[in-house]
């Protein structure tokens, strides 16, 4: 399905979805008919390259993730307003676990899938050292890197705590663990998530305004392999 911009009674394939939204602004709705949204971004320095395809599910279509020792990303096409648009909702599930993943270290930090609400670069907001590295990777690479990220994942063990720093990242990314362990191995979740309210608690202040959605399921510091499945995600007004 197409980007849409929606209001009330807009139409969306998935039927689940279809009460949600009754009482709900739509800005953006996939439910993965193709990846036409979506920029594929490679990940600089990682050799193996994950694969992200739209399969068939019964009567649905649906993003399947595969990581074998690899990494990369997915990344919308379409920035938004994340106080104008702060709720965002998705269906996933994974099939594999990984047996040595932990979200806290960076040797072991990867996670069967990951949705990410990026905050695009400000010059504004930027102290010198993220500025440096900004732009050192879109000199070198010609990747725009996000200034702060909310990461969302499903991790394979159970942890302490629900937010983390980032281990490569811990003072512009922050890791909110949705679902871990055996438990919820091989279960459709259906989430709902509030940006201001997330980034509040994580970051401690006010966001920018300015984000945009990723995807991604990795394995290159684990060396293993996982599949993950995404059914849908949306970015709605309150």
């Amino acid at each position: 399905m197409k980007r849409v911009l929606c209001f009330l009674f807009v139409f969306l394939s998935a039927a689940v979805y279809s009460q949600q939204s009754e009482n709900s602004k739509c800005l953006f709705f996939d439910d993965f008919e193709n990846l036409e949204n979506w920029i594929y971004v490679k990940q600089p320095l990682v050799k193996n390259e994950t694969k992200y395809s739209i399969v068939r599910q019964g009567t649905k279509t649906v993003l399947k993730c595969e990581s074998n020792n690899s990494a990369s990303s997915l990344q919308s096409k379409y920035n938004f307003n994340v106080y104008e648009y702060p709720i965002v909702r998705w269906r996933w599930k994974t099939d594999k676990l990984l047996s040595t993943g932990d979200i806290r270290k960076k040797k072991t930090e990867d996670a069967t899938l990951r949705i990410y609400v990026n905050f695009s670069y400000n010059k504004e907001t930027a102290d010198a050292g993220y500025k440096f590295r900004y732009n050192f990777v879109k000199n070198a690479y010609g990747l725009e890197i996000p200034q702060f990220s909310l990461v969302y994942i499903i991790e394979s063990r159970e942890q302490e705590e629900e937010i983390y720093d980032s281990p490569f990242d811990p003072g512009n990314s922050k890791i909110i663990i949705k679902r871990s362990g055996k438990k919820d191995e091989k279960k459709w979740f259906e989430e709902e998530i509030n940006i201001l309210d997330d980034y509040k608690r994580a970051f401690g202040k006010e966001p920018q305004k300015d984000a945009y959605i990723g995807i991604m399921c990795d394995t290159d510091n684990t060396k293993e392999s996982t599949v993950s499945f995404l059914d849908y995600i949306g970015v709605y007004a309150e």
